[in-house]
């Protein structure tokens, strides 16, 4: 994968061959209030979808960021319209087990309310990357 973008916040990653974009979250964003890390994501999803890739992996590996229903229900909102052109994402869980549960609670959430995208959640990036191009 070839980097393609870098903020202390996030990277972002193209593979051109495997058709994936890839946004990998830092442990940074632990920095950034409420506001400025709404602004980041959505800084984040303009730049990715800079591209043109038909799947999507969102790496929160290193992000350690308490995501309030609040917030949770805002990211659906708005920030998943903004990757509706992706067939499959895949979300990497965080090792912050009360950040992984948060992005679990999200994923949830919108596989219950949009069927035409499949979703998933993985431990890591391989097991992420053979599940997309399967």
């Amino acid at each position: 994968m070839d980097k393609i973008f870098e903020s202390p916040y996030f990277i972002i990653y193209h593979d051109d061959e495997l058709n994936i974009n890839l946004i990998r979250w830092t442990t940074k964003i632990l920095l950034l209030n409420e506001q400025d890390y709404k602004e980041g994501i959505i800084n984040a999803f303009k730049k990715i979808n800079e591209t043109k890739a038909e799947y999507l992996i969102i790496d929160n590996s290193d992000a350690v960021y308490p995501i309030t229903e609040t917030l949770q229900n805002w990211i659906i909102e708005n920030i998943f319209p903004m990757n509706k052109n992706y067939k499959k994402v895949a979300y990497i869980y965080s090792q912050d087990s009360l950040t992984s549960m948060n992005i679990e609670e999200i994923v949830n959430k919108i596989k219950a309310g949009q069927q035409n995208m499949e979703r998933n959640l993985f431990s890591n990036i391989n097991d992420a990357i053979e599940w997309l191009i399967s």
